[in-house]
Order: C-alpha cells, then structure tokens, then sequence
C-alpha cells in the first residue's frame, strides 16, 4: 500500500483518517500472524544474507522463511514491529503456528509483483524511518561493491520488500545508538517529504486510545513479555508500566524525527 502525501498545515480530512485506519486494520495481528498447525511444508533450503535457512510453502503456494534457527529468538519482536509497519512501508509478514511444542516464527517471501514501485530516495527514507524509530540500522541497500541488506529489491522496476528486524530486540532501548540527524543527512527534499508523511502515518496509527488498543493488541498476541520482546528495559524505569513506556518512547521518537525532518528541510531551502 502506498500513501499519498497528506497535507499537514490543515486537520486531515475524512478520507485520509480513512486510509490511517483502513492501514491499521489490515495490519491487525490477528489477521494474518497464525496459520494451522499441518499448513507448512518444507521445500527446500537458502542462503540468506550469512545464514541457511529452511524454506516452507503453505497451501496456496505462499513461501515463508523458517526463523526458528535464528539465535537470538527474535520471532516475537519482529512479528510486532512488522505489524506496526505493515501498510506504511513495504515489509514482510511475520506468521506463526503453534501446537504443544511451542511456537514457531516464518517470514513471508513477498511477491514484489504485488509491491507498488518505488524509488531510490524513498528507500532512503524507508531504511532511516526503522533505523531512528526502533534503533535498528541493520538494513542497507547496495553501493558500490555492497550487497543489498536485510532488504529484496527489484532493481529494474524499483520495488522493495524489507525483513529481518531481529535487532530491535537487542538494540531498541540504547540510548544513542543512532545518530537520527545523520540518518536522514542524504535526502533530498522529496525524500524529506516522504518520509515526514510516513512519520505522521505511524504517529497516527499509533496515537489516542485506538492507538494505544492497536500497540497492545500486538504485542498480547505474541505471548510475550515487553522486557523479553524489546531487551534490557532501562533498569531506571523497571517500576514504570512497560507498555507505557514502550509506547511513549516510540512516540517521542517520531515526534522528535519530525523536528529533524522539518529542520533539514528549512535547511535545504535556504541552500
């Protein structure tokens, strides 16, 4: 799904709430994050950025990546922050299936057929909004003699699909970690513009009580605990609600960004 650029200086219109809440509900984790037990079978293996995974197919022909040989488990965390992305940047679908054993995590392989087209500096743009929001700059597309990273692209037809979240599990409360006036220093003001609209999408999926109903409806689903989904919580707040704090920390985040974004943009306008 893409966004046309809502305009900021006014109140936004029926319509665009619309598509805000159109994007939520479809990014509902109990839409789509658990498959039956059975559905799954093995097709074969790949190599995947340094690592050999298992490659699965359901039914319909669909494949997902096997996470469950990850090291560190990030299942959880990624599933949460892909379905907080879903609709707002093109990213793969984190899906489940659980029986007496325990949960298993699968990455589904998006069909960039079904990706709109997209260019160079949205990207950017794309890679610097999970890069300061959720303090992972583990995604990287290709420069030079450099590989794409953590990210499939359709060079040809501009179009992309981005996975691999797994950092934010360990990285999410580093205070620091990113430099977020320096990872939006190589967008130009179309880049600055897209990525403002992205920012002001997740803000308001993520805002007011509906907001906050959506986050929880998320993070529940996973089974998990806050602490063990997004680790080492800042030991000065462990008194503090974690969703409170998680959400709040996400939300000043944004806020934040779009006070960078709006100064690198008077910034190019005075240049």
């Amino acid at each position: 799904m893409k966004f046309n650029f809502f305009n900021r200086n006014k109140r936004p219109t029926d319509a665009e709430k619309e598509i805000v809440t159109k994007a939520s509900t479809e990014a509902d984790p109990t839409t789509y994050t658990s498959l039956p037990v059975g559905e799954l079978k093995e097709v074969g293996r790949a190599d995947i950025e340094l690592h050999n995974y298992a490659i699965v197919e359901d039914a319909s022909g669909t494949r997902y990546v096997d996470m469950s040989e990850k090291f560190a488990k990030p299942g959880a965390t990624e599933q949460a922050v892909a379905a907080m992305l879903k609709g707002i940047i093109n990213v793969s679908d984190v899906v489940t299936v659980s029986d007496e054993q325990g949960t298993k995590y699968y990455s589904k392989i998006v069909e960039l057929d079904k990706t709109p087209n997209t260019t160079l500096q949205e990207m950017n743009a794309d890679v610097a909004l999970v890069e300061t929001i959720f303090n992972d700059p583990d995604r990287s597309i290709a420069f030079g003699t450099q590989e794409d990273h953590n990210l499939v692209r359709d060079e040809k037809r501009m179009k992309v699909a981005y996975f691999d979240f797994g950092g934010v599990k360990s990285h999410f409360w580093r205070e620091g970690y990113i430099n977020q006036k320096r990872a939006i220093g190589a967008l130009d003001s179309v880049g600055l513009a897209y990525l403002e609209d992205k920012l002001h999408t997740l803000k308001d999926r993520l805002s007011g009580e509906q907001g906050e109903a959506f986050l929880r409806s998320i993070l529940e689903r996973s089974g998990e605990t806050i602490p063990n989904m997004f680790s080492f919580f800042p030991m000065q707040r462990t008194s503090e609600d974690p969703f409170v704090v998680l959400h709040g920390t996400i939300i000043d985040r944004i806020q934040q960004m779009l006070v960078y974004v709006d100064e690198r943009k008077n910034v190019r306008k005075v240049a």
